[in-house]
């Protein structure tokens, strides 16, 4: 069965204050988004719908140009063109950018963000499961102790579970900090567990999931407000189709995650980056 990799590239990274999308971390001049690719191709995906928008399109394919050969097929949807009718200029959220995909997508699908690092076997798992699925969905998880920055709060998704490790529901929680001996959310002051299972947005899917992001899109827009900053998340769209019986099973990797949130993130990124190739897991510049 081929496999498609969706990849969340139209971001506009305001809290790292540049393109992140394509931040060198390698000292091939390699982005996270390549050492991802590259790790999905190795896994089994033979096909990448990249989402982007518009002002990054031409800077993004000299980038893939360069490092991709033209026997790997990668497709580029402008995530601020689906639906110009309704709002524009905005970012309308993870689902939406999925749901922009959809006119490429034909087979089971896995969703990663640009800017995050999740580790070959977390690639190589989703793939045998993506293989064999016969539920809606999948999520790759990680411990919420290990996706914090030391830049600053960030952004996480925990994930309720029930005994057979299947989604029950997924919470945003969005300004996670390490305080002493404690993980807190400032905004609600609730105390999380370091253990707790987060989404760092590595799902898999059936292309069943496109008949619950067109439902939950259309009622997205009747409430949608501008002032708001309102945006159309991809749990949204899971816990709705939880409530309409569908299974999403989590499955934990023990992959060691890192990613791109603040620009003083970099130095660390780099670094590990150095290390898995100085243990020969990556080659000095990434290339297909």
């Amino acid at each position: 069965m081929s496999l498609t990799l969706v990849i969340l590239a139209a971001g506009r990274a305001t809290r790292y204050g540049k393109l992140k999308q394509l931040e060198p971390v390698g000292k091939g001049g390699n982005a996270i988004i390549d050492f991802s690719i590259y790790d999905a191709f190795e896994a089994g995906f033979s096909e990448v719908v990249i989402i982007t928008r518009s002002d990054i399109l031409d800077i993004q394919k000299q980038h893939f140009q360069a490092v991709f050969s033209k026997n790997v097929p990668v497709h580029y949807v402008l995530q601020d063109q689906h639906e110009s009718n309704f709002v524009s200029n905005t970012s309308l959220g993870t689902a939406h950018a999925v749901l922009c995909a959809q006119n490429f997508i034909h087979t089971n699908f896995a969703v990663i963000n640009a800017d995050d690092f999740y580790g070959r076997n977390a690639f190589v798992e989703m793939v045998k499961k993506l293989r064999n699925a016969k539920i809606l969905g999948l999520l790759a998880s990680y411990k919420l102790k290990e996706t914090l920055s030391d830049n600053g709060s960030v952004s996480r998704a925990v994930c309720t579970l029930d005994n057979d490790s299947n989604l029950l529901s997924i919470s945003e929680n969005e300004k996670i900090v390490t305080e002493g001996s404690n993980i807190i959310d400032l905004k609600t002051n609730a105390i999380l567990s370091p253990d707790s299972s987060v989404s760092m947005n590595f799902w898999g899917f059936k292309p069943a999931i496109f008949e619950y992001l067109e439902k939950s899109f259309e009622v997205f827009k009747s409430n949608y407000s501008d002032n708001k900053k309102t945006e159309f998340y991809i749990p949204t769209v899971v816990e709705n189709a939880i409530a309409e019986n569908e299974t999403i099973h989590v499955f934990e990797t023990n992959e060691q995650w890192f990613g791109l949130t603040y620009i003083e993130d970099k130095e660390s990124v780099v670094q590990k980056i150095q290390q898995l190739v100085d243990c020969n897991k990556y080659p000095e510049k990434i290339t297909l």
